[in-house]
């Protein structure tokens, strides 16, 4: 997941200490709820929610929809304010790149997100949620839940959870960097390749 440059939520951020919107952008985040709850009941209805999703990252609407599920733990239909605020914080932190110190800080309050859902096991495809959220490559998902056996049949607790979000987050910055070192490689093989006729001209100029 990723914000869209276009998004209000580009200029929040989050307490670097405690991980957590600071009183000036709690206020921020209640205004916007406020503004978005056109029924005036506390609460977005799905399709609210969804399109408020869509407009503000890069997520597909399936796995809009699927994240929407996992957060209405009790199959209301309804985003309520704490639901808007833990998924605006998750943003903000992809947005900041401090998704290792908001694992740290929250492990807890995610683990138990899921495990509503997972009833104490985790498959993939539950897993796979959580590379969703915090932007982790397919790939990597599908090595690390083989890796570790992380299956339907074993339980996942707190700490181990925790541990298999830091590790996909060191193994996707991996990744990344890897990515960019191809594509300056590639970069400059382009550049010489371009800048090549030009510099033999040169030096034969030189030369003569």
């Amino acid at each position: 997941m990723r914000l869209k440059p276009s998004s209000m939520y580009e200029c929040l951020h989050l307490d670097p200490n405690y991980m957590a919107l600071t009183v000036q952008n709690l206020m921020t985040i209640s205004e916007s709820f406020h503004l978005l709850d056109i029924h005036k009941d506390e609460l977005m209805n799905d399709l609210q929610t969804k399109i408020w999703m869509q407009h503000n990252t890069s997520l597909k609407f399936s796995q809009i929809v699927a994240i929407f599920e996992l957060m209405d733990c009790n199959s209301t239909g309804f985003f309520d304010f704490d639901m808007y605020y833990f998924f605006t914080a998750i943003m903000l932190c992809i947005k900041d790149k401090k998704e290792k110190e908001f694992i740290n800080r929250h492990a807890r309050s995610l683990y138990n997100l899921f495990e509503v859902r997972m009833k104490g096991k985790m498959t993939h495809d539950q897993f796979a949620m959580t590379g969703w959220l915090f932007g982790f490559n397919n790939k990597i998902m599908k090595l690390f839940h083989k890796e570790f056996d992380i299956s339907a049949y074993k339980r996942t607790v707190v700490e181990e959870f925790k541990f298999y979000i830091l590790i996909c987050i060191e193994l996707q910055k991996m990744l990344d960097k890897a990515e960019r070192v191809h594509a300056y490689k590639q970069y400059r093989k382009r550049l010489i390749r371009k800048l090549k006729p030009k510099l033999i001209s040169y030096w034969k100029y030189d030369a003569s």
